[in-house]
């Protein structure tokens, strides 16, 4: 028995200190760059650490708890339009399920998006999650949301920048932590085509039109957390087109499992409809967006930007 324990031990270890050992890089390099910029550095606390670390190993549970659940999954009492649920980098759609969980006990349907890691551009991407919406529209009609963590905000913008046809159907986008005008922590390693493409000024970005051009008729919500060691500074998560949320002490991971993140895409979809709920932030008037966004960070429990 002592054998088959060791056994286990040395592979769960093994990871263990791998994961601790990027976590300490990730917030080195963050950390540096925060100063060369001449910023104060977001504060990043042993106590932070190791909620993202405990993120880390709930998000790694999943993968094998929710292992079978891309499909789409229906409530029994169903209200709204589905949801469908698009991962990050070298991830795949167990990620989501914590998100998928909150907005099915709300009523809502969600379709899980797994696609495929591999090196390769963004529209290697792109085309899995084309066909899954493609698949879903044939099912449960042509009206979606959606919500997206890390880079799958930036293969929902290439997918609706190809296909103009689905945006009409989109009601609400919610991107967690996405690159929308790339992230520092590539620097140095943009020789791999998806971090290529996430560089803060890459030619992607360049031309890729935002969300808030892609969906003018759409309701934006955009959340970052000031512990992300993955995607900074904050201002490349938040697009000022629509209501921005900024979560402080969460990480990366943190954006799929704390309850103020879930709380965030909870509160922006209303189960009956689809819609925001009834405050309305990103207003055009600059004296109503402060306003409104004071009201929508204490919906969500958040400092206003």
């Amino acid at each position: 028995m002592s054998g088959v324990v060791w056994v286990l031990l040395i592979p769960v270890t093994v990871a263990a200190g791998v994961v601790s050992t990027m976590a300490v890089v990730q917030i080195d390099r963050f950390h540096r760059y925060h100063v060369h910029k001449g910023n104060p550095p977001p504060p990043i606390t042993p106590h932070t650490v190791l909620r993202e670390l405990r993120s880390v190993a709930t998000v790694a549970w999943w993968t094998l708890w929710a292992a079978l659940s891309d499909p789409l999954r229906r409530p029994a009492r169903t209200t709204g339009v589905p949801v469908v649920c698009v991962h990050g980098y070298s991830q795949n759609a167990t990620n989501m399920w914590g998100i998928r969980q909150v907005l099915e006990r709300a009523g809502r349907s969600t379709l899980g998006v797994s696609m495929v890691h591999r090196i390769a551009p963004l529209d290697h991407y792109a085309d899995h999650l084309e066909r899954a919406i493609d698949g879903l529209r044939q099912t449960e009609g042509p009206r979606f949301d959606v919500v997206a963590h890390s880079m799958g905000g930036l293969v929902l913008r290439v997918v609706l920048d190809r296909r103009p046809d689905l945006r009409a159907g989109i009601g609400t986008v919610i991107t967690l932590g996405s690159p929308h005008r790339g992230t520092a922590a590539v620097r140095g390693m943009t020789f791999l085509p998806e971090l290529r493409a996430m560089a803060r000024r890459s030619p992607l970005l360049s031309t890729l039109p935002s969300l808030g051009r892609l969906l003018p008729h759409a309701t934006l919500v955009t959340v970052a957390g000031t512990s992300d060691t993955v995607v900074y500074p904050n201002s490349s998560s938040l697009e000022p087109e629509g209501q921005t949320v900024l979560l402080r002490d969460v990480g990366h991971a943190g954006l799929l499992t704390d309850k103020r993140a879930l709380a965030a895409v909870r509160a922006a979809l209303r189960p009956s409809t689809g819609q925001v709920e009834t405050i309305s932030c990103g207003e055009e008037r600059p004296e109503r967006r402060r306003r409104m966004r004071r009201s929508c960070a204490a919906q969500s429990g958040t400092s206003p930007k």
